[in-house]
């Protein structure tokens, strides 16, 4: 185990050469021809504002990287940059960003710790690359900041903690969590944006998937033409569309029989895909606690259906817990194949009504003031 501090002599050298006295210094301030391994701990202290080059596909290894001090580039923009080793990082730091610095990306990140101690995670407002958690399943991070990746999050092992004292928010590329292995991911009152993909998760293996997601606000951007929610069957706080494609179709999958405090899926765009979908895997069922709104707007219907036409999805929610005030659940929706349980009627205003709807009240487009009471029935 050592330090090495950056101590670049020309702007651009790369990280990971050998046999060179212009990199790399030791604790004593000597130049090293050696490069750090699994074991080191690499410091960007400031002695070198010069760039660092990450550009070659090969694999770099440290045990830690803190880079407090650093105003710098790294740039890592290409090969993979794997971080952890069987004892933690100096003072428990796997990365720490410095706000001053410039981060550039296009590689990966493997945070691959087999040590049991908690480590942080402070990205100071940079965005990671494409990022794995793929340690042991005994390994342990923490959050001490937002965090924002601009590829896939996957978390394969071990804990990721958000601090249970703050709500960062965490963006990414779409996040997954399919392994089976022995994790545990908790998100407490976070915010999760995963941009342009997927939700995939499995409970297999997740040791607190109870309460996971259950209070957590999950952001999805339907900006592909087709998007999965991949639910796994959990329980999740609210579920947002917070932006549709503007492709000429979108649509967003929901898959497994979950629970939603708050579902809003919504297209608000000004220029919506021509044909917006809302697919629901038939037989499952998505029971909703708080509030549920899904539509589109004056010319720009979303479909509500199933995978299997002919086939019914079911939606459960609780009359008791409908907010005051509150008159529909739909708004200009093409409907089919849905089962609405647990209020006498559910109510889609401006709305289509295409077959095999059991639980459901419609009225037609434009025919004036929206309410229960002229719904027709």
């Amino acid at each position: 185990m050592a330090n090495y501090y950056w101590a670049g002599t020309t702007s651009g050298l790369a990280w990971h050469t050998t046999g060179t006295l212009t990199r790399w210094q030791n604790s004593a301030g000597t130049y090293i021809t050696t490069v750090p391994g699994s074991g080191d701990d690499v410091f960007f202290d400031g002695r070198s504002q010069l760039t660092c080059g990450m550009t070659t596909s090969v694999t770099r290894s440290c045990r830690s990287l803190n880079t407090t001090g650093y105003t710098g580039t790294l740039n890592f923009t290409a090969g993979t940059l794997n971080i952890g080793d069987a004892a933690a990082g100096a003072g428990a730091v796997a990365l720490k960003l410095s706000s001053g610095m410039t981060f550039t990306v296009g590689g990966t990140l493997n945070f691959v710790s087999t040590s049991t101690t908690q480590q942080s995670i402070t990205c100071a407002g940079k965005t990671l690359p494409i990022t794995n958690f793929n340690g042991a399943t005994n390994s342990s991070y923490v959050l001490a900041g937002n965090f924002a990746s601009t590829g896939l999050l996957t978390i394969t092992s071990g804990t990721l903690d958000t601090d249970p004292a703050n709500n960062w928010t965490i963006s990414s590329s779409g996040l997954t969590s399919t392994s089976g292995n022995t994790r545990s991911l908790i998100f407490n009152n976070s915010t999760i944006n995963i941009g342009l993909g997927n939700w995939n998760v499995v409970s297999t293996g997740l040791t607190n998937s109870a309460t996971a997601f259950s209070n957590c606000t999950i952001e999805i951007s339907v900006a592909a033409l087709a998007i999965t929610f991949a639910g796994a069957g959990l329980s999740y706080g609210t579920l947002n569309t917070t932006s549709w494609s503007t492709f000429t179709s979108a649509s967003l999958t929901i898959t497994g029989s979950n629970t939603f405090v708050n579902f809003h899926v919504l297209v608000t765009d000004a220029y919506p895909p021509r044909t917006a979908d809302l697919i629901f895997v038939d037989g499952t069922t998505q029971t909703i606690t708080n509030v549920i709104n899904m539509g589109g707007n004056v010319g720009k219907r979303l479909t509500v259906r199933s995978t299997t036409g002919g086939n019914q999805f079911i939606l459960s929610k609780n009359i008791s817990n409908v907010p005051f005030g509150r008159r529909y659940q739909a708004n200009w929706i093409t409907l089919i194949d849905a089962r609405a349980t647990g209020e006498t009627k559910w109510f889609a205003a401006n709305s289509i009504d295409n077959g095999n709807n059991v639980g459901w009240r419609f009225n037609n487009a434009n025919e004036g003031v929206q309410s229960l009471l002229d719904c027709g029935i």
